[in-house]
């Protein structure tokens, strides 16, 4: 590969302190390798005094392995991430912190698992584990101050700091430590063993760092501290490509080297060798709505060319329909599957996506774990009501059924009545309060054991969730659950109504379990392939390529996500959609539905910052006519006429656009109506985000109260 000025620059800028700004397929890695090769060979650096820090494994054995293979020769450069090298450090200069090792991730899980095991009100407890983690993290590598911090895991800051005190101790309990200790232990050696940090410095002249707008501020620290005010220190990244905040990574800091060390050397890797002009055209317009950034030019080496297109559709269905379709004409016309992704905010979307593939039987990778619908605790949620109504449930599914929606029913007397409804009443009588709390809660006791009656009696899975979601209102306690861990809504609600159309589609529960464990099986097996189309969340495609990249989900709400709320949160997002953009190589897709769960959607405001949406408008969905597959088997409600109804009902007049909203699928928007002779209204269709179109009768639908006005 013949370099560019700025990669020539960064090669030989060797003293001081030298920043390097790498925009997407610039060539970092290369430049870096052929820097370090010139240093050993041109300068003659002794290869062990050079520190090469990176912030994952298969990074820098990566990039030890293409250094062995591009100059033929094994190296004494230290390779490797600034956990690794923070652990070297303390097993030398302080090993009595280490004398009964690092902690499991196992041991980690199973101790919050046990702290929030009877927290009825967190329904996806590893979930909440997962995101308490990355909290806990954030919190200890940005130097947070307790009460000041804002956890993302939930709004109770109480029991996040709860919970965070109670790890602190449970890891001096058995004398381990965890990742974040790594780098507090280290940043401590250094700063306060002026030994340690004398035979540091001799020993590592030269200090490289890649990735470094993924940095802490307690990473930022050591490395501050290794090099010296006055070392050699070139740091190498691109702050538009920022995306572990919720790590603790600040993008602030690469912003602020130069005046940390006002002397350095700032260089700019500006020619994108990786996509053509108008996916780098494109991108970059996005990019440059942040306000935090270097401010910079973008090239592409490749010239013009290039196809950038949105298509947009009704609903989510339609808009995999609508993949699934053109996936499957560039395979047709010779396409290698391993040269096409399809990206993703969150991991969540991955798993309607992948059922699809396996329907139509079109191979698939990823490297994120894809869970199906019977993975999700809303499926848990289903089978502990339904073993509770038939006696067949535990003590767990007790405690996790009786606030499903919130009743209330938290103390220590009530959950350890177990299903006793008399015993319960009992403890609510005896209680010291005011009677019309006593009566009110017994009113929920009495509600909780009508709804395991009713769903006792319920004939079949589909039945017993259509239960759940009238007598239970069970759609209310996702709206809670989401405001709580403040959480898409429509996701959730998505999952039931998945959930609710495969457990109608079976004749029993018997059935239902049979096709549950197939297709488990199926989704796990798919999941392993080595080879096919890539399906990756934004996260993990970093640092990847392919020549076909679909965006889905183009939605406000998704992209940017919900959970952002502040500027700086906001520009986060941007980045992560333009990380997301900069993997197309020649052609960049994004999709997006008018219609959703909550509502009429919103296309991102990603797409018209990038000049793409208004670009597009009046031509969307010129390039396919869709006839969903789900609309031509639209389920219909057979009712009585108008004249043999009673009761009294207001029924009212309907137009195309009218939002209604279903007893079974929620909220939608009729897209169709049929007439009779006389001109009024016979039949008349809703669409749906999830289910799709839905046939009516009316006036029948609205005076059975199977759907009413929204």
């Amino acid at each position: 590969m013949q370099m560019n000025e700025g990669q020539i620059q960064a090669i030989r800028q060797i003293d001081g302190q030298l920043i390097i700004v790498a925009c997407p397929g610039s060539g970092k890695t290369t430049t870096l390798l052929n820097r370090i090769h010139y240093m050993t060979e041109a300068k003659g650096i002794d290869p062990s005094s050079i520190l090469m820090l990176t912030f994952s494994k298969a990074a820098a054995d990566e990039m030890k392995r293409r250094y062995k293979d591009n100059f033929d020769s094994e190296t004494a450069v230290y390779f490797g991430t600034i956990h690794a090298f923070c652990l070297a450090l303390i097993k030398k200069f302080k090993p009595e912190e280490f004398r009964d090792g690092i902690i499991s991730d196992y041991d980690v899980n199973d101790f919050f698992m046990k702290k929030i095991n009877r927290m009825s009100n967190i329904g996806n407890k590893a979930d909440f584990v997962n995101e308490l983690r990355l909290d806990i993290g954030k919190f200890n590598n940005s130097f947070a101050i307790i009460g000041q911090y804002e956890p993302a895991c939930c709004k109770n800051k109480n029991l996040f700091y709860g919970l965070l005190r109670n790890y602190e101790e449970y890891k001096q309990s058995v004398g381990k430590i965890d990742y974040d200790d790594m780098l507090f232990l280290a940043y401590e050696i250094l700063k306060y063993d002026d030994n340690a940090l004398s035979w540091i410095r001799d020993r590592y002249r030269y200090v490289l760092v890649d990735e470094y707008q993924d940095v802490s501020e307690l990473q930022k620290r050591i490395i501050y501290q290794i090099a010296g005010k006055d070392g050699n220190l070139a740091v190498v990244g691109d702050d538009d490509q920022s995306i572990y905040g919720f790590r603790g990574a600040d993008a602030s800091i690469m912003l602020n080297f130069k005046k940390d060390y006002p002397d350095s050397e700032l260089i700019y890797l500006k020619t994108n060798y990786r996509s053509n002009e108008e996916i780098v055209e494109k991108s970059s317009q996005l990019i440059k709505h942040n306000r935090i950034r270097f401010d910079k030019e973008f090239l592409s080496n490749r010239g013009a060319g290039g196809k950038v297109e949105h298509l947009s559709v009704m609903n989510r269905k339609a808009e995999i329909d609508l993949l699934l379709k053109d996936i499957v004409n560039q395979l047709e016309s010779g396409m290698n599957p391993d040269e096409i992704a399809v990206i993703y905010r969150v991991n969540k979307q991955g798993t309607l996506l992948a059922e699809a593939l396996m329907d139509k039987e079109i191979t698939f990778k990823t490297n994120d774990k894809i869970s199906g619908i019977y993975d999700h605790w809303i499926y848990n949620d289903i089978l502990a009501f339904y073993r509770m109504a038939t006696g067949m449930g535990s003590k767990y599914d007790f405690w996790l059924t009786l606030n499903h929606p919130n009743r209330y029913l938290y103390d220590e007397g009530i959950k350890n009545c177990g299903p006793d409804e008399n015993r319960m009443i009992r403890v609510i009588r005896a209680r010291r309060t005011e009677a019309w709390k006593k009566d009110s809660a017994i009113k929920e006791v009495k509600d909780y054991f009508k709804l395991l009656t009713a769903i006792k009696s319920a004939k079949g899975p589909g039945a017993v969730i259509r239960t759940l979601i009238t007598k239970g209102k069970y759609r209310n306690y996702l709206s809670e659950y989401a405001d709580y861990r403040n959480e898409d809504l429509s996701m959730l609600n998505s999952i039931l109504d998945q959930l609710l159309a495969a457990a109608e589609n079976s004749a029993g529960w018997a059935e239902w379990e049979e096709e549950v464990k197939c297709e488990k099986m199926e989704l796990e097996k798919a999941c392993k392939s080595s080879g096919g189309i890539t399906l990756t969340t934004m996260h993990s495609a970093k640092g990847l390529e392919w020549k076909l990249v679909y965006i889905i989900d183009c939605i406000e709400g998704i992209n940017p996500y919900i959970k952002a709320k502040s500027a700086s949160e906001m520009e986060e997002e941007r980045r992560l959609f333009y990380v997301a953009m900069t993997r197309a190589k020649d052609r960049l897709i994004f999709m997006s539905y008018k219609n959703t769960s909550s509502g009429q959607g919103s296309i991102s405001r990603f797409l018209s910052e990038s000049g793409i949406a208004k670009e597009i408008k009046g031509q969307i969905r010129t390039r396919h006519k869709i006839k969903s597959s789900y609309a031509e088997n639209s389920s219909y409600y057979e009712g009585e006429q108008a004249d043999r109804l009673s009761g009294g009902e207001e029924i009212p007049e309907i137009a195309v656009g009218d939002r209604v909203n279903t007893r079974l699928y929620g909220k939608g928007v009729i897209t169709d109506i049929i007439y009779d002779s006389a001109k009024r209204p016979k039949k008349f269709t809703v669409n749906y985000t999830v289910d799709g179109d839905k046939s009516y009768i009316y006036p029948a639908a609205f005076a059975k109260g199977m759907t009413k006005a929204d």
